[in-house]
């Protein structure tokens, strides 16, 4: 157990425009596999990239500056 206080990390993302990615990723693979274009396969990428460089990333790079152990249960 762990007595250090919870970490507010900041996040490059409002509220509304996670939803906005959220819609159109499940949109996006509720389609999956009915069509070969990899338009659609550039689109899931290109969500799934601003996810991880706006939300992902920072929480990893926190958790690495407070030196928290690989494996460890967060929440």
């Amino acid at each position: 157990m762990n007595d250090r206080d919870p970490v507010h990390v900041p996040l490059r993302i409002t509220q509304a425009k996670a939803s906005d990615l959220s819609n159109e990723f499940q949109s996006l693979i509720a389609d999956a596999g009915s069509s070969d274009d990899g338009l659609e396969v550039h689109k899931i990428v290109g969500i799934l990239r601003e996810l991880w460089e706006r939300i992902v990333a920072p929480i990893v790079k926190a958790l690495g500056v407070l030196e928290v152990p690989r494996g460890a249960r967060i929440w």
